[in-house]
């Protein structure tokens, strides 16, 4: 069955259970909405999309650029026709399972699914790991701030391994700050403003890739670099949060 007579029969048979008071597709009508407004929405200003250009403020767009090379981050590229093709089907998932569930209990079985999958991937099924998705990588950040402090303590100093390398908000999740005028769930705050119980008393160094001349260092050098920080930062009592930037 194609996808738009699969869209079709689930709208028949969601205004049918609405009309006899069986409402397990209540909240259902989002998922109908175009997938390119779907994948930049519940977001914060980096999704929205200039109406002129369709495009957002790193460029980009929710549809896939065909003969556009992208060399960027998640966050600065415009999605791929076989990741677009990927979340289209995902979508339709999501419909049959919320017309009989509910979307609530679809969309939590669904995402338990995942962690399961991304675990399965990583090697780590049966592993005693916990996955926790995030909205993006700087907000990933201060998740892990919020763990940090809740196993460790405080004082807290976090060390950023090749910050030059990170995105803007770095400087400000680091510390425990808003890096954006609104949060993941659209909550208006003020960029750079201490969040509430996490920004207290923590301290973040930062460690650049490069050198004073301009030149990647060594991993031997980064090392002994990072070791030093480290030791430095428990020896004036404080506990260690150790971000490392991931690469092939």
């Amino acid at each position: 069955m194609s996808n738009a007579r699969l869209r079709l029969q689930a709208a028949g048979d969601l205004c049918s259970r609405e009309m006899t008071q069986e409402r397990p597709g209540s909240g259902l009508r989002e998922l109908f909405a175009p997938l390119d407004r779907l994948l930049v929405s519940g977001g914060d200003a980096r999704l929205a999309i200039n109406s002129a250009s369709g495009r957002n403020g790193y460029g980009c767009q929710p549809v896939p650029a065909q003969h556009t090379l992208s060399f960027s981050s998640s966050t600065a590229t415009s999605i791929s026709q076989r990741a677009y093709e990927r979340a289209d089907g995902a979508r339709d998932s999501l419909m049959r399972s919320a017309i009989d569930h509910g979307l609530s209990n679809a969309f939590d079985t669904r995402v338990e699914e995942m962690r399961g999958e991304l675990k399965a991937h990583l090697g780590l099924r049966g592993a005693d790991v916990e996955v926790v998705f995030s909205a993006s990588g700087t907000d990933s950040q201060l998740q892990s701030l919020y763990l940090a402090r809740s196993l460790l303590g405080s004082p807290l100093t976090t060390i950023v391994v090749a910050s030059d390398q990170t995105g803007s908000g770095t400087v400000y999740t680091a510390h425990g700050r808003h890096f954006s005028d609104r949060t993941a769930n659209g909550s208006p705050v003020r960029k750079g403003e201490p969040i509430g119980g996490l920004a207290e008393a923590v301290n973040s160094i930062g460690l650049p890739l490069t050198n004073a001349d301009g030149d990647v260092r060594s991993q031997a050098d980064t090392d002994l670099l990072v070791v030093g920080m480290v030791e430095r930062a428990i020896a004036g009592g404080a506990k260690v949060l150790l971000q490392v930037m991931d690469s092939p």
